[in-house]
């Protein structure tokens, strides 16, 4: 399906993104939240009235579960916004309910092609998110553990970081399960999350970085733009044989 309005639609997402970061930057050097406590709950709504509008009453699980994720995204982007930005186990779980269902969703769009992938391309597929999340997890679990970080902390992060290395994991796995226009807008949505949440936790638990919201906000941003692109897109390889 090609995405009806896709031009306009990327010119106001793209103002709104771009509104979001500056009230980021006037809300990091300057302690003024009013323009940040707008933004940061708008985004969310343009992707989900987008999808929707798009899928036209015909949703298909894979749909279904990446609007559910976008939900979660919203809320916790709330939550964000009620706690004024601050780290906090509520959003952190919102975020992390959002990863399983990205990740549900690319499942089902695997499970649904017909085209069975190799148990070594599972594998292979496998290794670069698992690499990345265990140093990245193991440095921030270190650090952690040396400067007497809250333990509340510990299992949340241990989740989120789990959440991640799914979601990212069961991206890569969808190749040759759908369209390549399709696989890379979800490949590329799924490692832009992992570089956004990473420079967030980097951030709050290692040192600040001075514009970390310019990267993290951006890559956050453009990963969900390229969910909804992706998930419209979309269309199931029906294949007989093993990729690979």
């Amino acid at each position: 399906m090609k995405p009806k309005f896709l031009i306009p639609f990327l010119v106001i997402y793209c103002l709104f993104l771009g509104v979001e970061v500056y009230a980021e930057h006037i809300n990091t050097f300057y302690q003024r939240f009013g323009l940040l406590s707008v933004m940061q709950p708008s985004l969310l709504p343009l992707l989900i009235i987008y999808l929707i509008y798009n899928a036209k009453g015909q949703f298909s699980g894979f749909t279904i579960w990446v609007l559910v994720g976008l939900i979660f995204d919203w809320l916790s982007d709330i939550v964000l916004t009620i706690y004024k930005d601050a780290f906090n186990i509520p959003s952190v779980m919102g975020y992390f309910a959002g990863h399983i269902c990205y990740t549900i969703a690319f499942g089902w769009s695997i499970k649904k092609s017909g085209y069975k992938v190799s148990l070594l391309n599972w594998f292979i597929f496998s290794l670069p998110p698992i690499f990345y999340i265990i140093i990245y997890y193991l440095f921030i679990y270190h650090y952690m553990s040396n400067h007497m970080v809250q333990n509340s902390y510990i299992i949340p992060i241990s989740l989120y970081a789990l959440s991640i290395l799914a979601m990212s994991t069961s991206a890569l796995w969808r190749m040759g399960t759908t369209t390549d226009a399709s696989y890379w807008c979800i490949t590329s949505g799924a490692l832009l999350y992992m570089l956004s949440d990473s420079i967030t936790g980097y951030n709050y638990f290692v040192e600040p970085i001075t514009y970390k919201y310019l990267i993290s906000m951006t890559a956050y941003g453009l990963a969900l733009l390229l969910f909804v692109i992706g998930a419209i897109i979309h269309k199931p390889q029906i294949r007989v044989g093993a990729y690979g």
